[in-house]
């Protein structure tokens, strides 16, 4: 079993609840269909942040203690990164966690949770190619 076994899995968590709101991002209809898009939310948030937590306190810390100093410097890249981007999802979840308000701005929401959902699945797609495998390494 590699190292990053259990990350990738939770990729693929992150990826199927992520596919689940997608299917719902019709800007006509998003609206409607507020409530199912908000519990949605919520389960890709608490996956999200579970990935996130586990990251940070196993990943990271392995990758910093590393002899390699190149794999320090992108371990420090990676989470300087992912701040970022964690910072960005809080913000989106603050702005769209009510269904009323995904039902009152639906074309707003639609292309908001597009970015998001952009920016994060380039951020998987760059862990699991540059990252996992020189973790697997150690």
């Amino acid at each position: 079993m590699a190292r990053t076994d259990n990350f990738r899995a939770q990729h693929k968590e992150i990826a199927a609840a992520v596919s689940d709101v997608e299917k719902l991002l019709d800007p006509a209809a998003a609206g409607q269909k507020a409530a199912e898009i908000s519990k949605l939310l919520v389960v890709l948030s608490g996956k999200i942040t579970f990935h996130l937590g586990m990251e940070d306190k196993y990943l990271y810390p392995l990758l910093q203690g590393s002899n390699a100093p190149n794999l320090k410097a992108m371990a420090d890249e990676y989470i300087k990164d992912m701040g970022s981007l964690a910072g960005a999802f809080k913000d989106y979840m603050a702005s769209w966690s009510f269904s009323k308000r995904i039902e009152e701005n639906s074309p707003e929401f639609v292309t908001q949770t597009k970015a998001v959902f952009a920016a994060l699945k380039k951020r998987i797609e760059r862990e699991e190619s540059d990252l996992y495998p020189l973790a697997d390494k150690l």
